[in-house]
């Protein structure tokens, strides 16, 4: 298997990308790293983050089949005090987290928050302004 690094802006010490962010249009500061860099790149605000720009790269890395859970860092001390739950649980094979994914999925999962939407923009649209 051939590896290929994945590509990024250089950042600077300590403030990482941040300057790469216009903090006016931050999505459009995104999409030009994306025209600049490719479908998938890297940058590092607070620690290094991977960025994907298509749906095809979304379904690639959520296939379930080739790619596990892992619990790091902070979630292993979580998980001494709360055992295996659904964020803390090693994987699908503790029966805890199928437990809790089956609980959480019907109000959480893509149906559910589709139906959001509407509720959402209405919300949004009756806001009211500070003044």
């Amino acid at each position: 298997m051939v590896t290929v690094p994945i590509p990024g802006p250089p950042g600077l010490p300590f403030v990482g990308n941040i300057a790469d962010i216009d903090g006016e249009t931050p999505m459009l500061s995104l999409v030009r790293l994306t025209d600049t860099y490719g479908p998938i790149w890297k940058f590092n605000i607070g620690g290094d983050r991977i960025i994907i720009s298509s749906q095809a790269l979304m379904n690639e890395i959520s296939d379930e089949d080739r790619f596990t859970k892992k619990v790091a860092a902070a979630l292993v001390q979580v998980r001494n005090g709360t055992h295996d739950g659904l964020f803390t649980a090693l994987g699908p094979q503790e029966a805890n987290w199928g437990i809790a994914h089956r609980i959480l999925l019907p109000a959480l999962g893509p149906l559910a928050i589709r139906n959001m939407f509407p509720e959402m923009h209405v919300r949004q649209a009756y806001q009211e302004v500070p003044l």
